[in-house]
């Protein structure tokens, strides 16, 4: 039997002066010290969805949004200990002044723009996830002009 574990990674983002920008998270030392959006597990019993919105307010205090991306990415790789995992990726746009709570798991935030975001983050997979959901936003920018 495989040993698979499923993960969400949600990545926040907000439009200021039609400008968009993504929020990065922290971690600890302890945890990695690197940049990434929103991770966490799927709990047993528990909807995609729901752990997506729950691993969202416990790591930033989030809880409204302007709307929720559904399947913007899926991805599979192995950890440290050579367990299986998979990682469904969300987008979550969110008003311009939505206040941040980081969780004890973080040592800071911020707010970039694309490149800058993308530049911070370690993982190749999460890199791929905001190019994803970045072009997801374009296309959808333009169906509207």
């Amino acid at each position: 039997m495989r040993d698979i574990s499923q993960k969400v990674e949600v990545i926040i983002f907000r439009t200021i002066n039609n400008e968009r920008e993504f929020l990065v998270l922290k971690q600890k030392p302890t945890r990695g010290d690197s940049w990434q959006p929103v991770t966490g597990g799927i709990e047993k019993e528990e909807e995609v969805m729901d752990a997506a919105k729950r691993e969202v307010e416990e790591e930033t205090g989030i809880t409204e949004y302007i709307r929720i991306i559904d399947k913007v990415h899926f991805f599979k790789y192995k950890n440290e200990d050579g367990v299986v995992l998979e990682e469904y990726v969300f987008g979550g746009e969110v008003h311009p002044d939505t206040e941040i709570k980081i969780s004890k798991e973080h040592v800071d935030f911020k707010w970039c723009s694309f490149d800058e975001a993308t530049s911070l983050l370690k993982h190749e997979d999460n890199k791929i996830a905001f190019k994803k959901l970045n072009s997801l936003l374009h296309e959808h920018n333009k169906s509207y002009h």
